[in-house]
């Protein structure tokens, strides 16, 4: 970060040395140099504190930290200190992301699945949902393929989980086949 002497330094050196022009302190050429370089340093500062807010867990109240809850989707607790919710911001951020076996294991555990996933192919995933094992009762939709509604490739009969499918599909690595058993 430069501080305003600085910018007033580079600010004088680029003008060329002649009689005509004068840029000493006292001269009105320099006051200008002065103000410029007042608002340049404010500029830096603040490009300065910018940046190190695009990290959540420097994020303060006074700058990011209500836009990275509100980017998040967590409610703010108002009696929570800075450093509480700059935690469950960071936790959420890194909660988002995760292509391991476990992280997807975890995912459908925290929404009451019992899985284990299997690959037959490097790019082909095999999730088997145990639904004996799963806590709670879990309703599975029925699709049957019927003329006009249903394209090719589609199944002629199909069960599946809204709620499972429907969070894990999103969050899978990209090139990567994900088929659902149930059990």
């Amino acid at each position: 970060m430069v501080s305003a002497n600085g910018y007033v330094a580079n600010l004088v050196s680029l003008f060329p040395r002649s009689r005509l022009i004068r840029v000493e302190s006292g001269t009105v050429l320099y006051s200008i140099c002065e103000a410029i370089a007042d608002e340049l340093a404010r500029i830096d500062a603040r490009a300065a504190l910018l940046l190190s807010e695009m990290d959540p867990s420097q994020a303060t109240d006074a700058e990011m930290l209500s836009d990275w809850e509100r980017n998040l989707e967590i409610e703010p607790d108002g009696s929570a200190s800075e450093t509480v919710r700059q935690q469950s911001v960071v936790a959420k951020f890194v909660y988002r992301g995760g292509a391991s076996e476990q992280y997807f294991i975890d995912l459908a555990a925290s929404l009451g699945f019992l899985v284990t996933i299997s690959y037959p192919s490097v790019h082909e995933w095999r999730m088997i949902v145990d639904l004996a094992g799963s806590p709670g009762p879990h309703s599975l939709t029925e699709k049957y393929f019927r003329s006009g509604t249903a394209v090719s490739g589609d199944r002629l009969w199909n069960r599946y989980s809204i709620e499972l499918e429907g969070t894990i599909d999103p969050l899978v690595p990209a090139h990567t086949g994900l088929s659902y058993y149930y059990f």
